[in-house]
């Protein structure tokens, strides 16, 4: 029965997701004999699909680092859970289209933090967007 019922759910929380997205991770990291120095590859995808960006947060809240101050926008990435297995804290996001906002694509993102939950019906991750 809760199988059923968890299925219906995915469908209709992925039936939201009506934008699409790239997750990428840094590359593997290797030592350069020549340059002495560890060298990381290009990126790696991770993730590229649907998905639907929520901002529950409005106001954005300030980090200082040392010499500036930055603002702080927090928002939510939903993802559907089969396709999102390895999405992780600190990867990045780069939304590629959206149905509703022609100012989203292009825009980066850092994901906050990780999401592991039972019987979820999608994949739900704190963004940071920092300007």
């Amino acid at each position: 029965m809760i199988r059923g019922v968890l299925a219906m759910g995915r469908r209709q929380a992925e039936a939201l997701m009506r934008d699409t997205c790239r997750i990428t991770s840094d590359g593997e990291t290797s030592w350069d004999e020549e340059a002495l120095a560890n060298v990381t590859g290009p990126r790696v995808t991770v993730y590229e699909g649907k998905c639907r960006l929520l901002s529950p947060y409005r106001a954005p809240t300030t980090a200082s680092t040392p010499g500036q101050v930055q603002a702080v926008q927090l928002s939510r990435l939903s993802l559907p859970v089969a396709d999102s297995l390895g999405v992780m804290e600190g990867m990045e996001v780069e939304y590629l289209t959206s149905e509703s906002d022609p100012d989203l694509p292009g825009k980066t993102f850092r994901i906050g933090g990780g999401a592991v939950q039972s019987d979820a019906t999608a994949r739900r991750l704190p963004l940071e967007s920092v300007s």
